[in-house]
This record gives structure tokens, C-alpha cells and sequence, in this order.
């Protein structure tokens, strides 16, 4: 199993920093840690890698915790969230209304806790159960569940002979493919019926009792025919092949075929922690998605993203303008607020030196990031 991503963020430095260093030091051989002060820096380093777990401080300045939540689990669906917070526990849980969070701890947290939390969050145990020596079972990082889709859609397209295999979000939106060309009908003129399509099959696979979605829709265009599987609440597959000559379905002898790679597909889904009871048959999706006035609490309702702009933060990718001024910000002195935390803590300090406290080179302020245009304006208008 590869090393999972951690991003930690949180404003106090000193608190970031500790709890960097004791996961690097309990979980090393599993994690890659990094650490960043706020929530405008955090989606500048998911764009340059998409992070299994975040650790999130709710009192952040500008964009605020619950928020940096929403947002990002929109944008990335596999990633979980842990709270570290020093909010009363009442006001923690009312921002955290209908959020996918995994555990929500408060400083000053004992790191005991905060591992456990950790492990819990990304499936890892001390010890490998009987069906994970088998490598079949157990939590994928971001990267191992890229690269097994791929491998999927890949011999999917080998198996069946076709031009491409697909796996499309529930708005019909392209998440990756096999090698072979796409035809551009399918990401303009085809995309609302291959939405309208997946949600019926959703419909039918409830109104038959079915855990989960087994139709096969299949179409035939001018040169294409193409058939449709729906995955999950948020996942379809899609096969495309050129129309025989004859205009013979071919599609139509590669449905058992297609029901196995649908059945993988749950299983690497299931394993990042996106599908839950994949192998029970319950058609259900883990921490499913709310809207942006659901997920926030009353006194910030209407402050979420516009659809457009969450779209935008969605598709977000790497630029080189972006790795840029990563590397040309100055050092900034943030905020430093006291804390005892526990000894353990003391000792992981001690061990590391005065990199604890050193102030990386690449944060950014919500000032300056505001004033770079990176986040919205503090007058935006509601939605």
C-alpha cells in the first residue's frame, strides 16, 4: 500500500507543526504530512495533489473551517476530514451540521486520540487482518485508486474490443477514460440524457429493491453505439464502440463482461472510502454530498459558493503560475497562540529542533490571497 497525504491545517503554527511532527513520528511509514496556515493555502495544495485526509482547525482566518470542509468535499469526494478545534464543543457542532467529518477533536487534543482518529480515518491497522494480507481489502490512497481505475477501464476496453471505457460523474462529466477517442458528442450534445438515463436507473434499481443500480442502457448513434452502466449515486461507466457496418448491436455480447468491471469498480470506490457496504448491496454513498446553505450553519447560510464557482474550484488544476507563486511568497509571521500541549508532544518538539517554529516560505495569508484574487470578495452577493 502506498503513503497516504495529510494536510494539516491550521493557523496556529506551533499547533500545526506538532501535530505534523507526531504523525511523521507514530505513522511515518504510512503518511506524507505537510502543513499549511489557512484555508485559501489549502486549496492551492490540493491542486498540486489531492489529499486522502485533512485535519482542519474550524477558527481559521477568511475562509473558515466548515467552509474549507464543504468546499473541498465537493471538489475531491474521497477525502476525509478530521476537526481539531478550539471551539466549544456546542458551537463546533452546530458549523459542522451535515458534514462528512470523520471524528472532531478539541484542543488541547492528547495525541493518543488523534492517532486513533487518524488510523480509524484511513483504515489503517496495527496489525493486517487476514483479508488485507491478501491485498484485497483495506483502505487505497488517492494515487493506488487512480492507478487501479485506470488498469479497470483499461483491460475493460481490451476485454470488450471497443474504442473507449469512461467513468463519468453524475453530471456527466468525464473523470477518466481508457485510451481510444471520445467522441465529442458524448461531452456535449449526449451529456444531459446520459445524466437523465443514470438517475432512471437509480429510480429502477429502488423501485425493484435492488442494493444497487444492475441495468444496462444501451443507445446507438449515427457512427457510435454506446452502452451505460450506472455505478453508484455519483458514478456511471460508459462503453463506446463504432457502429458495426450491419448495424448489429456488438455492445449488447459484452454485458456480463461489463457487469464485473462495474463490480471492480465498486470495490476500488468502496475502498477509498466514497461507496460504503459495496459488497453488502446497499445503495447507499458514503458522506453523501449536501448543498452548500445545508451543510452550513445558519448564521452562514447564503455565504456558500455560487454553482459556477464551485465548479471552477472542482476542475481546479495545476498551473504553472500557481507552482510559481508557491515558491516566490515571503515568510509570514502568524499567528502564535500559547498552548501546553501534552508531553508527548513536548518530546516530538524537542527531538525536531527549532524546525518547528521555522515559518515555511510558501504561506499565504488570506490578505494576500485575497488581494491576488484567489478568493472571492467579501461582497459577493448570495446566491
Amino acid at each position: 500500500m502506498g503513503r497516504f497525504f495529510v494536510l494539516v491545517v491550521d493557523d496556529q503554527r506551533e499547533v500545526a507543526r506538532l501535530v505534523r511532527v507526531s504523525l511523521e513520528e507514530l505513522l511515518g511509514e504510512h503518511l506524507d504530512v505537510r502543513d499549511v496556515p489557512s484555508g485559501e493555502e489549502a486549496l492551492l495544495e490540493l491542486a498540486l495533489r489531492p489529499a486522502d485526509l485533512l485535519i482542519v482547525d474550524l477558527g481559521l482566518p477568511g475562509l473558515q473551517g466548515h467552509e474549507l470542509i464543504a468546499r473541498v468535499h465537493r471538489a475531491y469526494p474521497h477525502t476525509r476530514f478530521i476537526v481539531l478545534t478550539g471551539w466549544d464543543e456546542g458551537q463546533a457542532r452546530r458549523a459542522l451540521r451535515q458534514l462528512p467529518v470523520e471524528e472532531v477533536l478539541f484542543k488541547p487534543v492528547n495525541i493518543v486520540d488523534l492517532t486513533a482518529a487518524v488510523r480509524d480515518a484511513l483504515g489503517l491497522v496495527e496489525e493486517p487482518a487476514e483479508d488485507e494480507a491478501a491485498g484485497e481489502t483495506g483502505a487505497l490512497s488517492y494515487e493506488e485508486s487512480n492507478q487501479r481505475l485506470a488498469d479497470l477501464l483499461a483491460e475493460a476496453r481490451s476485454a470488450s474490443r471497443v474504442e473507449t471505457v469512461a467513468l463519468l460523474d453524475d453530471e456527466g462529466r468525464v473523470l477518466m477514460r481508457s485510451p481510444g477517442a471520445l467522441p465529442t458528442e458524448v461531452t456535449e450534445g449526449l451529456r444531459r440524457p446520459l445524466v437523465y438515463l443514470h438517475g432512471a436507473g437509480l429510480d429502477l434499481a429502488r423501485a425493484l429493491g435492488q442494493g444497487l443500480p444492475e441495468q444496462i442502457f444501451y443507445f446507438q448513434g449515427p457512427e457510435w453505439e454506446y452502452a451505460l452502466v450506472p455505478v453508484a449515486a455519483y458514478y456511471m461507466l460508459l462503453w463506446v464502440a463504432p457502429l458495426p457496418e450491419d448495424e448489429t448491436p456488438a455492445l449488447v455480447a459484452h454485458a456480463t463482461a461489463m457487469r464485473q468491471v462495474v463490480h471492480e469498480v465498486r470495490e476500488v470506490l468502496a475502498r477509498m472510502g466514497i461507496l460504503e457496504h459495496a459488497r453488502s448491496g446497499e445503495l447507499h454513498v458514503a458522506r453523501e454530498a449536501e448543498t452548500m446553505a445545508d451543510a452550513l450553519p445558519p448564521e452562514t447560510e447564503g455565504a456558500g459558493l455560487p454553482a459556477e464557482e464551485a465548479r471552477e474550484t472542482a476542475e481546479l488544476e495545476l498551473d504553472e503560475s500557481v507552482a510559481a507563486l508557491l515558491e516566490s511568497l515571503d515568510a509570514l509571521d502568524l499567528n502564535q497562540a500559547n498552548l501546553d500541549p501534552d508531553a508527548f508532544w513536548q518530546e516530538a518538539a524537542s527531538r525536531k529542533g527549532t524546525d518547528l517554529l521555522r515559518i515555511d516560505a510558501d504561506a499565504l495569508s488570506y490578505e494576500e490571497a485575497r488581494r491576488l484574487g484567489l478568493v472571492p470578495d467579501d461582497s459577493m452577493g448570495e446566491d
